[in-house]
């Protein structure tokens, strides 16, 4: 009877923002936006910390190595780690271990006795924390919000990267002016405290811990190496990914060479241009689903990765300060457009 629906479809909300009607999600969106700030105000701090310290270009461009290896490196294992262990224990462990970390950078900053070895160190360890965290984060989405919900859940989770790629890097770099780059470590060490209290808080519905009560995370880990392996169309997309995030990766790990050499320019214009970067990408990730429609998977990593090497030549040959950071807005939208695309 079309007159009479069901009860819960007046009360059924597929919007984007439909899933922070939740409270636990809103608590958890609030305090990933919160972290991700910090996170990226971070990584500003820590290249120009390195920079500070006398540290060489490539010690400086190791940064983004020292963040995102760790993805990597322990990727599958993280993956098995969500699938073997309570997720709750995980996240809460591994959120502690960031806080440490940033804690201890920023202890050290303060007492000057950090060295650009110990800084990429830090980072290191930094990273590896997030690599953990990722895999049980997107697990834990649909205990949070109902299953029509899940999907907007994990587009507004993507969100809060976006929004503190937008404005993290230029908040670091004027604190960093204001202020040095220990107090961006602090902040940092501070914005996982709000993530661990709300996972703390939060009581996840009873289940299994994994996909098998005999399963190990050894297991685990091997049955997704031996899928990697043989999965052809897997393969492709993992070559993709290599590919383009070395490209993203030498966009942002050379900037802070550019920055202090030809455009001459302090901590807070880097975190402006890194700003740009993320603003490009922000932008991006709300307009995607009109630029889909029209243009097919492969086609956007073309013109993804065509604009991204436009980017790295701007930023490399280009001495104006406008032209440098407009050439990182379009390779933000082009990063995220292509990160994206390669995600799903």
């Amino acid at each position: 009877d079309r007159s009479n629906p069901p009860a819960d479809a007046a009360v059924l909300d597929l919007s984007p923002w439909a899933p922070l009607r939740s409270r636990i999600f809103f608590a958890l969106f609030i305090a990933q936006l919160v972290s991700s700030l910090g996170t990226l105000m971070q990584s500003v701090g820590a290249a120009w910390l390195i920079g500070d310290l006398g540290g060489t270009a490539a010690e400086v461009a190791l940064v983004q190595t020292a963040t995102f290896l760790p993805a990597f490196l322990v990727g599958i294992p993280a993956g098995a780690l969500a699938d073997v262990f309570d997720r709750r224990q995980v996240l809460l462990w591994t959120q502690a271990s960031m806080l440490l970390s940033a804690a201890l950078m920023a202890l050290l900053t303060f007492a000057d006795q950090l060295a650009p070895t110990g800084v990429l160190a830090l980072t290191f360890m930094l990273g590896i924390g997030a690599a953990l965290t990722t895999p049980a984060w997107w697990a834990i989405q649909p205990d949070l919000v109902p299953k029509e919900h899940v999907a907007q859940a994990i587009s507004l989770g993507s969100m809060t990267y976006n929004v503190g790629r937008a404005i993290g890097p230029a908040i670091g770099g004027f604190v960093i002016a204001a202020s040095g780059p220990e107090w961006v470590f602090a902040l940092n060490a501070l914005s996982f405290v709000g993530t661990i209290a709300v996972v703390a808080a939060w009581r996840p519905p009873r289940r299994g811990a994994g996909r098998s009560p005999s399963e190990t995370l050894v297991g685990a880990t091997v049955a997704g190496l031996r899928f990697s392996a043989n999965s052809r169309l897997l393969r492709s997309v993992l070559m993709r990914v290599l590919f383009l995030f070395g490209a993203g990766a030498a966009v942002q790990s050379l900037l802070p060479i550019v920055v202090r050499g030809p455009l001459a320019w302090s901590s807070g214009g880097y975190g402006i241009l890194l700003g740009c970067f993320g603003v490009g990408a922000t932008i991006s990730a709300i307009l995607r689903p009109r630029i889909v429609r029209f243009l097919h998977p492969d086609a956007l990593m073309t013109a993804s990765s065509l604009v991204l090497a436009c980017t790295l030549v701007v930023q490399g040959f280009v001495h104006d300060r406008v032209a440098v950071g407009a050439a990182l807005f379009a390779g933000g939208f082009a990063w995220s457009l292509a990160a994206t695309n390669t995600t799903i």
